[in-house]
């Protein structure tokens, strides 16, 4: 597992370390600071929309701010990206999130 060095975040496939960052759409997990909840995204900019949760632009995460990132992974395109956030929402809470919260890109603390 590699660093992109343009965005700080874990990849796995070694192409998409030389990716530009714009080129790259990520699929977030955010866990808020204050209770035991986690929100699932995709965007193309994960810092730029950290903070528009945490400013309570979206709606549906402003009563738990603040958020912290706690996973992302790196997709080729928007499609791709969207794909694996449906994905991901399909399990939250059950036995494959809890999997997911025991990988390695899974930052506590």
């Amino acid at each position: 597992m590699a660093e992109s060095p343009q965005s700080g975040v874990k990849v796995a496939c070694p192409a998409m370390r030389e990716m530009r960052r714009s080129d790259m759409y990520f699929v977030y997990i955010l866990e808020s600071n204050n209770s035991n909840r986690h929100y699932i995204g995709c965007s193309d900019n994960v810092e730029r929309r950290l903070s528009e949760h945490n400013k309570g632009k979206v709606s549906s995460t402003k009563a738990f701010v603040p958020w912290k990132v706690v996973y992302t992974e790196v997709f080729v395109n928007k499609s791709q990206a969207f794909s694996r956030e449906k994905e991901i929402k399909s399990y939250k809470s059950g036995f494959k999130f809890k999997e997911l919260q025991k990988s390695e890109r899974w930052q506590s603390g």
